[in-house]
């Protein structure tokens, strides 16, 4: 099954910095929100359990991300109360994109 995670930047950035020294990968930051989120989760575990994350991408163009992160420069913590209809509805009426599904559709004609 599939379940979704708020996953702060920071604790991304970790988990993927984590995973860049084990696997010789530098991930996108992207998938380290999956990395992060599948890290937590098995830490719960009692038993072994197989965990699939999906990895696209790379971290190379992302390097001054990962530069900030590690000087102490990158700082983003979830906002209160965060979720799609108050964080994305600005981004999508700058769009004219209404994020209410219209009849027949997820788009207006």
């Amino acid at each position: 099954y599939v379940e979704g995670r708020a996953v702060r930047q920071t604790d991304a950035f970790a988990a993927a910095v984590e995973f860049a020294r084990n696997e010789g990968i530098v991930p996108a930051p992207e998938a380290s929100h999956a990395i992060a989120a599948a890290a937590d989760y098995a830490r719960g575990l009692t038993e072994p359990e197989v965990i699939v994350i999906g990895l696209s991408g790379h971290g190379q163009l992302d390097l001054p991300a990962y530069d900030a992160y590690l000087s102490g420069r990158l700082t983003q913590p979830i906002p209160e109360k965060a979720g799609p209809r108050r964080t994305v509805r600005p981004i999508l009426e700058r769009w004219r994109m209404p994020l209410e599904r219209t009849p027949g559709g997820n788009s207006p004609a």
